[in-house]
């Protein structure tokens, strides 16, 4: 896997094959819902409001000619189960639908626990995107920047997380 920020240089060289593997792979953003706000559905859908793809995939790959492709589905395009039906209301963000689906879950400006994997490139972008646009619909978001097995080891715990480290 060469890094994004490579993919133009080698491109530009003849003397360089690029070639893309499309491995339908995802990115998904994954609210803990055994915890507000994301413990109440509404919340949960006022997170699909401040989902653009195309924003996303912009902060992660910069140019889509080559290196990625929009999908509306909910599941992965071109499998049997990637249809785009039901998709269309949140292809596009609206952080004005997002700001009143949060106040209509009740939230009361909680901290918000953003874990961000510092050490991959396109987890890293994204969870940056993410985050600007968590505080954009008004939200009390706390970073948790660390690598990616530490990540994923306090991704796996089930109590409280020390919101004493993170950005504030």
């Amino acid at each position: 896997e060469v890094p994004f920020d490579f993919l133009p240089v080698i491109k530009a060289d003849p003397s360089l094959k690029l070639v893309f593997v499309d491995n339908g792979s995802p990115g998904v953003v994954r609210p803990n819902e055994t915890k507000p706000p994301f413990n109440n559905v509404i919340a949960r859908r006022a997170l699909q409001y401040l989902i653009d793809q195309q924003e996303y995939m912009q902060a992660a790959v910069g140019d889509p000619s080559f290196y990625y492709k929009f999908c509306g589905s909910f599941f992965i395009c071109g499998t049997a189960n990637g249809t785009e039906a039901g998709s269309e209301p949140y292809r596009k963000k609206d952080v004005a639908k997002a700001k009143e689906l949060f106040a209509q879950a009740g939230y009361k400006g909680e901290p918000l626990v953003v874990l961000q994997p510092t050490n991959r490139t396109l987890y890293k972008a994204w969870s940056e995107v993410l985050i600007q646009n968590l505080r954009d619909a008004g939200l009390n978001v706390k970073v948790r920047a660390q690598d990616w097995a530490a990540t994923m080891s306090l991704w796996a715990k089930k109590d409280d997380w020390d919101l004493s480290i993170g950005d504030g």
